[in-house]
């Protein structure tokens, strides 16, 4: 696997910069994302994607759930 690398900075809703660390997986050529980077404090986050939004959740039991 490759050495993490930013991703941003990208706008939120409060004018913050945020960052995302990101990796190349590189047995699989994925992109490898930690999702304490991409909730930080929160416990949910909206995702846009072809002008719809969707809400990706962590659960109390640390599932991951994605609704539109």
């Amino acid at each position: 696997m490759t050495e993490p690398s930013a991703i941003g900075p990208k706008q939120s809703n409060h004018d913050s910069e945020v960052w995302i660390r990101a990796r190349r997986d590189d047995g699989a050529g994925q992109l490898v994302l930690q999702s304490c980077d991409l909730f930080a404090d929160h416990s949910t986050v909206v995702l846009e994607h072809c002008g719809q939004q969707y809400r990706l959740r962590i659960t109390s039991n640390e599932k991951l759930i994605l609704t539109k």
